[in-house]
């Protein structure tokens, strides 16, 4: 089964992604924040990380640039809703140099999330 980390500060975001993903069949890990996150990474070494971009202790863009550090060939899929004078565009557009695959800007789809996932898991897929 893979497995798929989920890191976002938002309680609700993590628990519906978290149900949508395990009724697809994944394996499904959640993280509050970048530091937990990072620290849950470390530990399972899952398939695919999912983060919010915006969050407290460490970022997302932190984050992604950690794990990419420890293992270039994981997919990542960033996900906003933008913050502040940021634009979700723009956000999405640094999370892709920061390493992302993917940006998904909130509110996103249930079919989004799935088609991109399962597209970045891909036997195929270039990043892994």
């Amino acid at each position: 089964m893979e497995s798929i980390l989920v890191v976002d500060d938002e309680p609700q975001v993590r628990n519906v992604l978290k149900q949508l993903l395990e009724r697809e069949g994944y394996e499904v890990s959640l993280a509050d924040n970048g530091t937990s996150g990072l620290e849950l990474f470390r530990e399972q070494r899952p398939d695919l990380l999912i983060t919010d971009v915006l969050m407290p202790e460490k970022s997302g863009f932190q984050l992604i640039r950690a794990c990419k550090r420890d293992e270039p060939e994981l997919p990542v899929i960033a996900i906003t809703g933008g913050g502040g004078k940021y634009a979700p565009e723009l956000l999405g557009a640094t999370a892709k140099d920061f390493g992302a695959d993917v940006c998904l800007v909130k509110p996103f789809t249930n079919n989004e999330v799935i088609a991109a996932v399962a597209r970045l898991l891909s036997p195929g897929n270039s990043t892994k």
